[in-house]
């Protein structure tokens, strides 16, 4: 039981779908009887199923999911069930969506919140998105899905949030969409209201688009760069360091002494440890200074107590860099689920002078900033 269901972990950590379809048929063939397991099973097809972009396939698993969870798992499992199978059932009323072109060079820049936006084309209107590895799908702001007439499907769905256990959502779906290069039909989008996705920043925030993982996910592989963002060629060498959850994407970071898979996040502007982590490895909090901080995010802000861990060696397939400070969170309100040991975002990321994302390979390659 064991054994097979570890091969169904692997396989859906590497979105391979067909994999996971067939580890999943031959795990059931095993009539197991151990609820938690045979949930966890139900949740990697569906997760897998949703990151590949097949809703009609998630929308079904995530319905087993969640009856499997009627004996066991927790109130945050049933929640991101029910939310999965929300959204996936009503993407899957859609008309299929497609993605053609060759990929061209764009420029991106810093906003006034350090978020990195580039140039897109929907149905005819140009705009400016947030480049997010973090949004499990594209997000667009309620008032510009009315200005662009945006098809929404009927239903009512929410999604997960950083700072907040669940924020009201819709699925509209854009006929066409031009982003470097690439032309995306019929892609779905989340509908948020404007207030979801309006940050406390001085002077007024709002993010009207973001560009998501499916989208990326269709490109592949991908570079970011000083200033541009650039479809790239598949890594087919060096260290598969970059693992899956759905639609998340982690990498293998090393922090001074300790080995840990990141949540890859372009869209967060600083990166931290979570709570998480400092359970696992309380020593790493031994004589750091303590603070509270107030992290903002769709959906809305937080406050958390977070010790500062200074100069922080960081290492990503041997290529190092030293990140100035490092915040661990020490605890979290009752009402936010971590459940990764952290995220990586654009304060690291920035210390390289590129790097590169190869979704199909499962790769990410940093160029060192060094001369």
């Amino acid at each position: 039981m064991i054994s097979a269901l570890a091969r169904l972990e692997i396989a859906a950590a590497r979105l391979k779908e067909v994999e996971v379809e067939r580890e999943f048929a031959a795990y059931e063939t095993l009539r197991d009887h151990a609820p938690e397991r045979l949930a966890l099973a139900a949740s990697l097809l569906a997760n897998t199923a949703f990151a590949n972009g097949d809703y009609a396939r998630a929308a079904w698993a995530s319905s087993l999911w969640t009856a499997r969870l009627a004996d066991c798992g927790t109130d945050q499992e049933r929640d991101d069930a029910s939310q999965l199978h929300e959204v996936a059932a009503l993407i899957a009323k859609a008309p299929p969506a497609g993605v053609s072109g060759n990929g061209l060079r764009i420029a991106t820049k810093r906003d006034k919140a350090g978020l990195m936006r580039a140039p897109l084309t929907i149905d005819g209107i140009d705009q400016m998105a947030v480049l997010d590895t973090g949004a499990n799908l594209p997000v667009l702001s309620a008032s510009l899905a009315r200005k662009l007439h945006l098809h929404m499907i009927d239903g009512d769905a929410s999604v997960g949030s950083s700072s907040r256990d669940s924020v009201p959502t819709r699925i509209g779906i854009a006929r066409d969409v031009s982003f470097a290069g690439f032309k995306f039909r019929n892609l779905p989008f989340l509908v948020l209201a404007d207030s979801a996705l309006t940050l406390p920043v001085s002077g007024g925030y709002r993010i009207n688009a973001i560009i998501g993982f499916p989208m990326l996910r269709a490109i592949g592989s991908f570079t970011f760069g000083k200033g541009f963002f650039e479809p790239a060629p598949a890594l087919t060498t060096g260290p598969r360091n970059l693992t899956a959850a759905g639609n998340d994407l982690f990498v293998s970071v090393k922090l001074g002494s300790f080995q840990v898979p990141l949540h890859l996040d372009t869209g967060a502007k600083n990166s931290e440890l979570s709570a998480r982590f400092a359970k696992r490895y309380p020593e790493a909090l031994r004589n750091l200074v303590r603070s509270t901080e107030r992290s903002a995010g769709a959906g809305g802000a937080v406050t958390q107590s977070v010790a500062q861990w200074t100069n922080v060696p960081i290492s990503i397939a041997d290529v190092s860099a030293v990140v100035p400070v490092l915040p661990i969170v020490i605890g979290e309100p009752e009402d936010v689920a971590d459940e990764t040991l952290g995220t990586l975002g654009w304060d690291v990321l920035q210390q390289f002078s590129a790097y590169t994302i190869d979704i199909g390979n499962m790769r990410f390659r940093p160029e060192s900033d060094k001369s």
